[in-house]
């Protein structure tokens, strides 16, 4: 009998999309606000988008 293991986890792990690709990671995105703007991780905000957000 064979078992599958899949990894699952959410976008604040901040992988590598290439890492998440090689190791055919499961990445259920998270809700952002800013304010009142809501954002999905990784669809409608990059990591840079999200830092530079922080920062104004």
């Amino acid at each position: 009998m064979t078992s599958s293991v899949r990894i699952i986890t959410d976008s604040a792990c901040d992988l590598p999309d290439a890492l998440v690709q090689q190791l055919g990671i499961e990445v259920v995105p998270l809700f952002i606000r800013f304010g009142d703007d809501e954002l999905i991780d990784r669809e409608q905000l990059t990591t840079s988008q999200f830092w530079e957000r922080c920062s104004t």
